[in-house]
Formats: structure tokens, C-alpha cells, sequence
């Protein structure tokens, strides 16, 4: 009964598709279902240290697109709230938190460390903030 709940609250938030909710989850699931901004939440991506982490606008399920848009955010730059951004990349080690939201409005946080030279992918719901280590 929990399971169904949870897949109906996602439904109606517009977060799952019909038919989803026993599916399997793989890449090119979270690279395609939350694709956009939903319910005025969109993929951010927050620079926290001194090294430019680049934001990442598109990712499909072998990683960022070809000929996406990338973007330099210096020390304390963010993107914009208003524009769903899919990862992003830091050239040195990094570590930082993801906050997610999930409807009806609660918010989880997730820490995360990433080697340099790597990029990661966030979801539509969340709000990367990076600290590298250079």
C-alpha cells in the first residue's frame, strides 16, 4: 500500500510516468524522466570553493550531450533558479551535498565526494553544492 502512495503522490506531481512504478531504474530512466522543470524546481548547481566546477545543461544515458551547454561558475556562482541544469564537472576532487525535494515539500541531503576529472549527474529535484579540492 506504501509503494502505491508513494507512486500515485509522484503521478500527480507530474515526477512518474504511468506504468513506472515497478519499473527498474537505469540511466537512461534518470536522464529522461525528470527532464525540465517541475513544480517550480529545477537542477541547480552551486559552487562552494575556489576551482571552477562547470555546470552541465543536458545529459542523456551515456552522459553529458554532445554540444551541450556548459557553463563556468566561479567561486560563490550559482546557476540560475530558473533553469534546469542536468550535472556538472570539476577539473580537481570535490565533495559536497545534493538537496532534494520531493512533493509535497520535504527535502532530503545527501553528501557526495567525486574525483577530479569526473562529472555527475543530478535530477530535475535537486541542488548540487560542489567544494573542490585544488
Amino acid at each position: 500500500m506504501r509503494r502505491f502512495v508513494i507512486a500515485f503522490v509522484l503521478m500527480a506531481a507530474g515526477l512518474l510516468m504511468p506504468g513506472m512504478a515497478n519499473a527498474a531504474p537505469s540511466t537512461a530512466d534518470q536522464a529522461t524522466v525528470l527532464g525540465g522543470c517541475r513544480l517550480g524546481h529545477c537542477g541547480q548547481v552551486y559552487n562552494t570553493g575556489s576551482a571552477t566546477v562547470w555546470a552541465i545543461r543536458d545529459f542523456d544515458a551515456n552522459g553529458p550531450k554532445p554540444g551541450t551547454e556548459w557553463r563556468a561558475l566561479g567561486h560563490g556562482d550559482r546557476t540560475d533558479p530558473g533553469e534546469d541544469w542536468d550535472g556538472f564537472y570539476v577539473q580537481c576532487d570535490s565533495y559536497g551535498q545534493t538537496h532534494s525535494w520531493w512533493p509535497p515539500g520535504w527535502w532530503t541531503h545527501d553528501s557526495f565526494t567525486l574525483p577530479g576529472g569526473w562529472w555527475m549527474k543530478i535530477e530535475t529535484n535537486q541542488i548540487a553544492e560542489v567544494t573542490s579540492r585544488c
